[in-house]
């Protein structure tokens, strides 16, 4: 006896194959989904974290004496005030004049978006800017 082909197997198999096919591609991106989503509250929670800090250290006395510190030293030589930022540049620095400013930059709770240090074995400079 030969076998029939029935037309509705095939069907049914080729049904079967693109619904298997369909719900791994819809696994796939749900899964991409959820890892952009966890990408995307990672990076509102440090945003949030980093906003709360500029909040809470950028009225305080320290600031204030640091940055009163910046402006007041006599190596200053270049001094802007951009959109919402504070550029200096200091020259001509010794080694002592170098760490201190360096150690000022660090230690206090500044903001900083650029910092550029340069230091030879006499004179050094440091060109910062940092967020008000």
């Amino acid at each position: 006896m030969k076998a029939q082909f029935d037309p509705a197997t095939l069907v049914v198999g080729l049904s079967f194959i693109a619904i298997t096919i369909a719900t791994g591609w819809m696994m796939h991106e749900h899964s991409l989904l959820n890892e952009a989503a966890a990408q995307r509250d990672a990076s509102v929670q440090t945003f949030e974290r980093l906003s709360s800090l500029k909040t809470r250290w950028g009225n305080s006395p320290e600031i204030k004496q640091k940055t009163d510190f910046l402006l007041a030293h006599p190596s200053l030589i270049r001094q802007e005030k951009r959109q919402k930022s504070l550029y200096l540049e200091f020259g001509n620095l010794s080694g002592n004049d170098f760490d201190r400013i360096v150690s000022t930059l660090l230690n206090a709770p500044f903001v900083i978006t650029k910092l550029v240090l340069s230091r030879n074995t006499n004179v050094g400079t440091i060109s910062v800017e940092i967020e008000q």
